[in-house]
């Protein structure tokens, strides 16, 4: 099967919330089962969730929240892929009142899916823009995956990120009392950029690859740094891996590609919307190491956005897009 014949929709995570004194009583549940049952949306993750008034966070059984018992929830009772999670929790906690609740759901359109699918072989071009993460690890390793110097799996991926990719919502986690001179993973296994990365190698080679991701949370305010770990073929050198990287990204403008010994820094992305690429073979233990690094306010993914607007709309894909960083 073809990558143009994977029938997938849009997926989209969506959060309500109930002021204190107004609790969930299930009414939008009978709307929420007749749109999975028309085939119109697929249920993959959901959570109920109040905050007390000490600030403590619990989970609100779905069941609940049906009083009279007459909705048939068997199928959302069963939606729960493990895409949400403690962190997750957490999150929509920071924004609720004491006493507030809230409904967590992360759901995909499958109503749209034929109609996407149907327009990709009819030689449409459907843009997804991609997140800060993704974006350096797919590539850094959709021409290597290609050209067969690596193999597809199994992938692991270590990510830093600075305190701006949080957003700006205030939390303790991204005060300053707790960022300063800490460095501390989050959200793995199960980070929601994980299946970008998957979905988007499948896309660029054809190949389904497993990839382990774990992100870290660094004291800057921004710039993004992966490395990815994947087994090398046999005979494959560092000349080899970066000779395949310049071939792809020769003439592309926003992707930096340094020789053999060269190494990333995301400084010198700052303000861009440039991605840097080193790549080197470790033929000791037989590992291929793809390192990318770029300023995730800006090519991950304002400005990716507005650099594939360029292109659908015909443009040189610079217009408007700094290729210079901010430095220091």
């Amino acid at each position: 099967m073809s990558t143009e014949d994977i029938e997938l929709g849009p997926i989209d995570y969506l959060v309500v919330e109930w002021p204190a004194g107004k609790q969930p009583d299930g009414e939008g549940l009978k709307h929420l089962i007749d749109l999975t049952d028309r085939g119109l949306i697929r249920v993959i993750d959901l959570a109920f969730v109040r905050k007390n008034e000490d600030g403590s966070v619990e989970g609100m059984a779905i069941t609940d929240l049906d009083a009279d018992g007459s909705l048939d929830l068997v199928e959302l009772e069963g939606a729960s892929s493990g895409v949400l999670g403690e962190d997750e929790y957490a999150d929509a906690s920071d924004v609720l009142e004491p006493g507030a609740s809230a409904a967590i759901l992360v759901y995909e359109n499958t109503w749209a899916a034929p109609f996407a699918t149907a327009l990709r072989k009819n030689g449409a071009q459907l843009v997804a823009n991609p997140g800060c993460f993704p974006t350096p690890v797919i590539l850094g390793l959709a021409p290597l995956l290609s050209a067969g110097l690596v193999a597809p799996g199994p992938i692991h991926v270590d990510g830093k990120t600075g305190l701006s990719g949080a957003g700006r919502a205030a939390s303790e986690a991204a005060s300053f009392a707790s960022s300063e001179e800490s460095v501390r993973p989050y959200r793995a296994p199960r980070h929601q950029h994980t299946p970008e990365m998957e979905r988007g190698l499948e896309l660029a080679t054809g190949f389904t690859p497993s990839v382990m991701f774990v992100p870290h949370l660094v004291p800057a305010v921004r710039g993004v740094v992966t490395t990815a770990f994947l087994p090398l073929e046999a005979g494959v050198t560092t000349d080899g891996l970066t000779s395949c990287l310049l071939d792809a990204y020769r003439h592309r403008p926003f992707v930096r590609v340094l020789p053999p010994g060269g190494m990333v820094d995301s400084k010198r992305t700052r303000g861009s919307n440039v991605v840097e690429l080193q790549a080197f073979a470790d033929t000791r233990t037989g590992t291929a190491v793809v390192i990318g690094a770029l300023d995730n306010l800006v090519k991950g993914a304002a400005g990716q956005a507005i650099q594939n607007l360029n292109l659908i709309m015909g443009l040189d894909e610079s217009t408007a897009l700094p290729a210079m960083a901010v430095y220091p």
